[in-house]
């Protein structure tokens, strides 16, 4: 009798193909519920590392060879940046796309073109920048950051002034004595309020501005930037 049993509770490869669940379709169906599962801890686990968010600062700005209290003009940045988060709480990195204007003052050349000594000039160089830096958290509040940039002009002017009389003009990036390509390094320390980050940082051109070989003119800045990110 419960050899009776035993034989009808066994079914035959042909009927288990017939019924749909062969050894094949049972494989399948776990690697696809195993695949499903994979991916929505990943993409969990992607969305958790990455932080996205809107900077907006105030530049003070020279160019090196410039370098004096009243060389150093005023600008701004703004745009989009992205934290990705190596260990929660210990440190990300940082990218984004800004614009960002930077320059200076001067009474006594323009990029190699000496000035009258009853003139002044204002340089104004308008960046895209991209950068790229790496941040330390040694506790919950303290943010160190360190890394690179890099820069592609977009517009430029130069303003003259003469015994009160102004003359602007556009600089042609390639042309007029001036690289439109920069690359350089920052360094800085900030504060974290949650979502809400605030940094001190300066920056520092690597690459001559100037075409002219003899003549060094490299971008200088300090920036106080407020940064907000959304999510948690």
């Amino acid at each position: 009798m419960f050899k009776t049993i035993q034989q009808s509770q066994i079914m035959e490869p042909e009927t288990i193909k017939k019924n749909g669940v062969s050894p094949k379709n049972l494989i399948r169906s776990r690697g696809n519920f195993l695949f499903l599962l994979v991916t929505v801890l990943v993409a969990n686990n992607l969305q958790a590392q990455f932080k996205f968010g809107v900077l907006a600062g105030i530049n003070a700005t020279c160019l090196d060879n410039y370098i004096e209290p009243e060389s150093f003009k005023l600008g701004y940045q703004a745009g989009i940046l992205v934290d990705y988060v190596l260990y929660a709480g210990v440190g990300a990195i940082q990218s984004g796309i800004l614009f960002t204007q930077q320059g200076c003052r001067s009474s006594k050349e323009v990029f190699g073109i000496s000035l009258k000594p009853e003139e002044t000039a204002k340089i104004n160089l308008n960046y895209i920048r991209v950068p790229v830096n790496i941040q330390f958290f040694p506790s919950k509040k303290l943010i160190l950051m360190s890394g690179f940039y890099f820069d592609y002009a977009v517009s430029g002017t130069v303003k003259a002034v003469t015994n009160s009389v102004s003359v602007e003009e556009k600089i042609k990036f390639g042309k007029d004595n001036v690289r439109a390509f920069d690359f350089g390094g920052n360094t800085g320390i900030g504060w974290n309020f949650g979502n809400i980050k605030c940094c001190l940082y300066t920056s520092q051109g690597f690459i001559n501005t100037n075409i002219i070989p003899d003549k060094n003119y490299h971008n200088v800045s300090c920036s106080l930037v407020l940064t907000c990110f959304f999510g948690k």
